[in-house]
């Protein structure tokens, strides 16, 4: 734990967070903040918010004594993101403020290695040596091989003595 102090005032920021998957496309992300600033109160705040498709998320956050915030926001690719979020205020200060709006853009400046250049960056693709989709979490489809039993035309001809096994006759 660090205490930091700029000229005679001492800061201490502590975060911590935590994400619980849920299933494949479900996960909640939680998180806890307090700052401790010499001479002022001890601020806290928590926030959660769940995602979707690790693409859509919607959240909610509560500054102790201040104010509370609904988000919502959506990854457009994999290093561009858009999110809304309203903050209202819950102490005093109501008075003069009913609220605010933020408007969020954020852009992800990586270098996140693509070994098989699929789009699916390495630590999150399962095959990172074989191109694959985004829906197969980076992995190729898996191809179905012809049963040589099976008449994939129809003719009455088995596939392993038809020439044509995919043209009828």
């Amino acid at each position: 734990m660090k205490l930091w102090t700029y000229g005679s005032v001492a800061l201490l920021y502590r975060m911590v967070g935590y994400s619980y998957p849920i299933n494949e496309k479900l996960t909640i992300d939680s998180s806890a903040f307090v700052k401790y600033t010499n001479g002022a109160p001890i601020s806290f705040d928590v926030a959660s918010k769940v995602t979707f498709d690790q693409k859509y998320w919607g959240g909610l956050g509560y500054r102790a004594e201040d104010a509370g915030s609904i988000m919502i926001g959506a990854d457009i690719s994999r290093n561009i993101g858009i999110a809304y979020a309203y903050d209202f205020t819950l102490s005093d200060l109501n008075e003069g403020s009913k609220g605010s709006h933020e408007f969020v853009l954020t852009l992800r400046f990586n270098n996140n290695k693509d070994s098989d250049e699929d789009g699916v960056p390495d630590d999150i693709d399962e095959c990172p040596e074989e191109p694959g989709t985004e829906e197969n979490k980076g992995c190729p489809e898996e191809e179905e091989e012809d049963d040589p039993n099976d008449d994939k035309d129809n003719d009455g001809v088995l596939n392993k003595d038809d020439k044509c096994p995919e043209v009828a006759g």
